[in-house]
């Protein structure tokens, strides 16, 4: 008799304990941040990629990891700064526009040029962009590129006789 009490108490216990849980779980605003579309690690999170997100503090950071659509965001899953792969290929750092960032020109894996003026230095692919989330129209934002192997040595000689950061500039296209 007394152990049936005490095992009726227990699953009392228990239940009430997971309903407590649960609704902290329910009740939790950042469970309301739920990715819009696919992005990539390194993404730079903006206003209309995930539903809450102008309220969480998770704008102007970085995902670390694939978000698919109606996938929830947590704050564990950003960094106020990208992650940066370990590669056998050097990474620059090119300036842009912070227009062709919140356009999307800078995505993660995204194609473009290194431009110097109208010439080509070569095809990039966009690591991530770097770009404070208060950047307005006209100002400049910094992009990690990695290049291909048969551009690097021409990209090391052109940047270094260019340190200035506006001289090369990362676009989709140098036309």
């Amino acid at each position: 008799m007394i152990w049936r009490s005490l095992t009726i108490g227990v699953w009392v216990l228990a239940t009430v304990l997971g309903l407590l849980v649960l609704s902290v779980r329910v009740g939790n605003p950042m469970r309301e941040v739920a990715a819009t579309h696919s992005m990539r690690v390194n993404h730079l999170l903006r206003a209309g990629d995930a539903t809450g997100l102008t309220d969480s503090g998770m704008i102007g950071q970085y995902l670390r990891l694939n978000a698919l659509p109606g996938e929830f965001i947590t704050p564990h899953d950003v960094s106020p700064v990208p992650l940066l792969p370990v590669e056998a290929r050097p990474l620059f750092a090119a300036t842009t526009t912070a227009d062709a960032v919140r356009a999307g020109a800078t995505e993660v894996d995204a194609s473009g040029q290194l431009c110097d003026g109208p010439n080509s230095l070569g095809q990039v692919e966009v690591v991530a962009p770097v770009c404070p989330a208060a950047s307005g129209a006209g100002d400049h934002c910094v992009v990690l590129v990695r290049a291909a192997a048969a551009d690097v040595a021409k990209l090391i000689d052109a940047l270094g006789k260019k340190p200035s950061l506006d001289a090369i500039l990362f676009k989709p296209s140098c036309k």
